[in-house]
């Protein structure tokens, strides 16, 4: 491996695979936002407080650095539950809406599991479910963090490397929809 990529690689990579070639083999970068901008201020406490109410946990951390040498990632979950039952609970807070009233993002489901690996392999634990704090809608949304959902992305892992070390831009097919406010659209072919 050349160098270890990102939980947040792993949403990109979810919601387009030629992000990935773009940053990681041609060295782009992507065209700020507001939207983005905004986005960063983000994580603050209040935002998760309806979860805190809801789970109820004995700890709560916050911005804990994590790294998986075995599968090349490392990630910054925004927040780690952890109850009194010792169950670990990765929550992030986006701006994006959700896809469907009530449902996370693919995108955002995959970045959460790979955080939900890295806990994993961090505290020796197995991390069933997660959250996530879409602002705009001020809607909580529960992902389930299946064993199928976690080998997806472990297979992610496995292309996102394949893209970078073949340097090789993906063929892929997304909705025009998805393109209309890519911060990568003037890269792209296609």
């Amino acid at each position: 491996m050349t160098e270890y990529i990102t939980a947040s690689d792993v949403k990109r990579y979810a919601y387009c695979p030629k992000i990935i070639y773009f940053t990681h083999v041609l060295h782009l970068e992507e065209r700020v936002t507001e939207a983005m901008e905004y986005g960063r201020e983000l994580h603050k406490d209040e935002f998760i407080l309806p979860i805190i109410a809801r789970i109820k946990p004995v700890k709560v951390l916050k911005g804990v650095e994590l790294v998986s040498d075995r599968l090349g990632v490392t990630g910054k979950p925004d927040f780690i539950l952890i109850t009194r039952f010792n169950e670990y609970i990765p929550v992030e807070v986006k701006w994006a809406e959700e896809v469907i009233k009530g449902r996370a993002r693919e995108d955002h489901k995959y970045q959460l599991s790979t955080y939900a690996l890295l806990i994993e392999e961090r505290y020796s634990t197995t991390v069933k479910r997660g959250y996530i704090y879409y602002v705009k809608s001020k809607s909580i949304v529960e992902v389930h963090l299946s064993n199928d959902l976690k080998g997806e992305v472990k297979r992610a892992l496995k292309e996102i490397y394949e893209i970078i070390e073949g340097e090789r831009e993906p063929e892929v097919k997304v909705s025009k929809s998805r393109c209309e406010n890519c911060g990568w659209k003037k890269y792209c072919r296609g």
